[in-house]
């Protein structure tokens, strides 16, 4: 090929290269959706649980509105959490920014006004995948395969199925992508 000789540590370090700026961002929204989810949904439930009589028996009112709650918010937190990682990276590949931060900030002003939308398109697709695994899950139960053909049939089913969830994985992002553009163009 006509590489010198370390050809594989460049390999390496273009990786890293490349992979610093996903994995900087990976990091800002774990630290982001802790403390999110802990003032949003874990301080809340928490202050619900320690209300006079909430842990009384069997099961009092408050605590299921705690554990509901907890739920409920903590949903919403990582949904909203995880659509603005994605609009961040979108924000870093089409290079309007270099840093991280500052692309949690771009994506802040592309969701605001259409967070609904976008968290709604992440359930549809979400939902669209849950379906499709169901399904498919539900379809290889049902085959019980009892000799090698049949396990070989179910192995190749089960594959497509995993190639249906890629295909639906593309089509979020391009979603994504094209709500994106739209409302970076209106920002």
């Amino acid at each position: 090929l006509g590489l010198p000789r370390p050809a594989f540590s460049r390999t390496v370090i273009e990786a890293i290269h490349f992979a610093s700026p996903t994995l900087r961002a990976f990091l800002w929204f774990l630290l982001s959706l802790f403390f999110w989810w802990g003032l949003l949904a874990a301080i809340p439930a928490w202050i619900l649980w320690k209300a006079p009589g909430a842990m009384a028996p069997p099961d009092h009112f408050l605590r299921r509105v705690a554990e509901n709650w907890l739920l409920a918010s903590g949903a919403l937190v990582f949904i909203h959490g995880s659509v603005r990682f994605d609009l961040a990276r979108i924000a870093l590949v089409r290079e309007r920014t270099a840093s991280v931060l500052s692309a949690f900030r771009i994506a802040g002003k592309v969701m605001k006004g259409g967070r609904l939308r976008v968290i709604g398109i992440w359930l549809f697709w979400f939902a669209l995948g849950g379906l499709v695994q169901s399904a498919s899950t539900k379809t290889g139960l049902a085959m019980n395969p009892s000799g090698s053909v049949l396990l070989f049939c179910l192995i190749l089913f089960r594959q497509a199925g995993f190639l249906l969830l890629a295909f639906l994985k593309v089509g979020f992002f391009a979603h994504l992508l094209s709500w994106e553009e739209n409302r970076f163009q209106r920002a």
